[in-house]
């Protein structure tokens, strides 16, 4: 895995060659490929997009455990590139997803990882509260992990718990932590065999280094509660570490000689820094320009102070133009490999742009034509489509005549004459009795006289009782005049005519009134209309 760091184009090439032969899937080829620009070439939009591309595949009913460490590992990576870009939101999603598919594989490196990596968001985002205890939480859980990666991932959370109780002035809260830092070194030194400890690795060295970071921290934990003797006594300790001579330690321990104004330590960490910083055009160089400006300024200096801040702007203007000019030169050789290419292209472009222009705006004008065309066209078919059925229902409901009014002046001759439909017959072409056609004529006056359509609750039970008849009776009279129409179907009808006559007569009462006044609601009444006649109240009223 170091390949990708060493020789990244190689890494490249060779992870293309382990797809090809079949050592790995094509998807963990391509985390790989995605993982080598990342952090050999950064190319970081790229491994990105390689990512999301990834994670677009349909995935398997039941993926193997090496298709679900691929996709941990793409989230873990995703996550990264989101720290990379500064994009707060594509951290918290991913980071989120690799925690959780990380708690599935049961990898609390990975899980702790994540976790720094939402604390870090939170923080950003002023949630400082949140960040503290989802790392205090994290760090409990790794307390008794016996493998070395659970152990340096406890260490590294702390050590990010700790940064963060420095930014919020939570000090006396850092010298638990510094604590228990050292205590869990201790015993990684006391019983080793404890741990799984990776074969490649120098456990007396990164014994070494964490101690003393442990010690360092002690070291400005106190000195920002302005305890001297305890900075001396556990940078006594420090110095019995090997890490106490790098350049690592005299960055840490200039936040402790500035807490306390120990000048002379501070002036010396200064000079062994500067001394071993032999790129004086580096961020390592200007976090020593500014440590210096701000002692400088503490110690009333103000001229020195200007003057080290002023050689830190230019290191950092100098930064920014070297990463301008390897971007103009990454840039520059991308444009070259397409120059002639580029050169060949441009006078085909020209000759056919013109033509392009031409085409597109006659096939625009020709389209809008065809478009407003087909609007009207649709639109007048729409209108006298609609105009014909408003007349076919009109002619319909004109016949419509309830059947007592027939029984006033004159007897009418047949019970469904003015009705619409044609005479019903009994059995074998015998008549109904007169019985019948009575009780039917004082149906119909239940129904348009007393208005009984308007009821929404209208059933069997309230017209048998108003008849004083039973339901087979019922059944019979709509059967022998109403064409065999359903009671619910007989009373939609009559309902349906009356509504059609409002809307007629009311142009400006509202459609959901008119339902309500014949016995329906809003949307019953529009789709049973609808059923009905084949357009809605609406279209009716239009095109009266």
């Amino acid at each position: 895995m170091s390949l990708f760091r060493q020789d990244p184009e190689r890494a490249l090439v060779v992870a293309d060659s382990a797809v090809a032969v079949g050592n790995i899937t094509p998807q963990r080829g391509q985390y790989l490929k995605a993982l080598t620009l990342y952090n050999g070439l950064d190319q970081y939009r790229k491994a990105r997009q390689m990512c999301l591309d990834l994670l677009a595949e349909k995935p398997q009913a039941q993926p193997s455990l090496a298709d679900s460490l691929t996709t941990e590992g793409t989230h873990i990576l995703l996550a990264s590139i989101g720290r990379s870009l500064g994009n707060d939101i594509e951290v918290l999603r991913h980071a989120t997803e690799a925690s959780r598919l990380a708690h599935q594989l049961r990898r609390p490196a990975e899980v702790s990882k994540m976790a720094g990596y939402i604390a870090e968001v939170k923080q950003h985002q002023g949630l400082t509260d949140e960040a503290v205890n989802l790392l205090q939480q994290t760090i409990s859980q790794l307390r008794d992990a016996d493998s070395f990666e659970g152990v340096n991932a406890y260490f590294s959370l702390s050590k990010q718990l700790l940064h963060m109780q420095i930014d919020e002035g939570q000090y006396n809260e850092m010298l638990p932590v510094c604590q228990t830092m050292l205590n869990r070194i201790e015993q990684l030194h006391d019983h080793p065999e404890r741990f799984v400890v990776p074969e490649n690795l120098d456990l007396a060295d990164y014994i070494d280094f964490a101690r003393g970071q442990s010690c360092a921290f002690f070291c400005a934990a106190n000195a920002l509660l302005g305890r001297k003797a305890e900075v001396r006594r556990w940078e006594s300790e420090m110095q019995r570490t090997q890490w106490s001579k790098t350049l690592d330690c005299d960055h840490m321990m200039m936040t402790t000689y500035l807490a306390i104004g120990d000048w002379d330590r501070l002036d010396r960490a200064f000079q062994r820094s500067e001394d071993r910083t032999t790129d004086t055009l580096s961020h390592n160089y200007l976090i020593i320009l500014r440590n210096k400006s701000i002692a400088a300024k503490r110690r009333g200096r103000t001229a020195q102070a200007l003057a080290y801040l002023e050689r830190a702007y230019t290191i950092s203007d100098s930064l920014n133009s070297r990463q301008m000019q390897q971007q103009m030169a990454e840039l520059s050789t991308a444009y070259h490999l397409q120059e002639e290419t580029e050169a060949r292209q441009k006078e085909t472009m020209a000759r056919q742009q013109a033509e392009t222009t031409m085409c597109l705006a006659f096939m625009a004008a020709a389209c809008a034509i065809a478009f407003a065309l087909y609007f009207f066209y649709k639109r007048r078919q729409t209108t006298l489509k609609n105009n014909a059925l408003v007349r076919l229902i009109d002619e319909q409901n004109s016949n419509l005549a309830p059947a007592h009014t027939h029984l006033g002046g004159r007897k009418a001759s047949s019970p469904f004459e003015g009705q619409g439909l044609p005479p019903p017959s009994g059995a074998e072409g015998i008549p109904p009795a007169p019985r019948n056609k009575e009780l039917f004529a004082r149906l119909n006056s239940l129904i348009y006289e007393q208005q009984l359509y308007r009821d929404p609750l209208l059933g069997r039970e309230t017209v048998c009782q108003q008849l004083d008849i039973d339901r087979h009776t019922l059944n019979q009279l709509l059967n022998d005049f109403a064409d065999g129409q359903s009671l619910p179907a007989f009373i939609n009808k009559v309902r349906l005519n009356m509504a059609c006559k409002m809307l007629r007569d009311e142009p400006h009462r509202p459609i959901a009134d008119i339902a309500e006044a014949v016995g329906f609601n809003q949307r019953n009444f529009r789709t049973q209309f609808k059923n009905a006649y084949g357009i809605s109240p609406t279209e009716y009223r239009q095109n009266m």
